[in-house]
């Protein structure tokens, strides 16, 4: 059934998402069953517990409501990381590390770092147009930010946005 991979963000960022709310699961291991298993109108590709609820959504899905801005653990199913990738091009650069405004310890080992970088950047609350992996950091970036993050310099890729807008 694959895995999925927890990110923490704010409520604000993931509700948007959501298009089935289910009460009274009693755990995050049903929702995540519910998530894959349950026959819905639309595709359920990530999911929110939050101990009491189970929030259901997809990554096209968008329904934007006003909520408090509570942290609560985005679950992103393995099988749109190659989706949200194709949006993404490399450049190995020297000069990236004026632009980071985010430093993120990862928590998923390598080698699925990058991975987690990049829905870390998917999904944050800043406008993420490119990530950098270095050892067990995620750097997000916004080209049009001067940064003042101590970073040590060095070679490295970038995975800059390829969005055709």
């Amino acid at each position: 059934m694959g895995s999925y991979f927890s990110i923490p963000t704010h409520h604000h960022v993931w509700r948007m998402r959501m298009h089935t709310l289910l009460t009274l699961i009693p755990t995050i291991g049903a929702c995540s069953t519910r998530c894959q298993l349950m026959d819905l109108p639309k595709p359920c590709k990530l999911f929110v517990f939050d101990g009491f609820t189970c929030y259901l959504g997809a990554l096209h899905h968008y329904e934007y409501a006003d909520s408090p801005d509570d942290v609560f653990n985005l679950h992103v199913h393995e099988s749109e990381v190659p989706y949200l990738r194709s949006f993404y091009k490399p450049r190995a650069t020297i000069n990236w590390a004026s632009q980071m405004y985010k430093k993120i310890l990862l928590t998923h080992p390598s080698p699925k770092s990058e991975d987690e970088c990049l829905l870390r950047c998917n999904f944050d609350d800043g406008p993420c147009y490119s990530f950098v992996v270095q050892g067990q950091h995620c750097f997000l970036g916004d080209p049009f930010v001067n940064s003042s993050l101590f970073i040590e310099s060095g070679e490295a890729v970038l995975m800059e946005t390829n969005r055709k807008n």
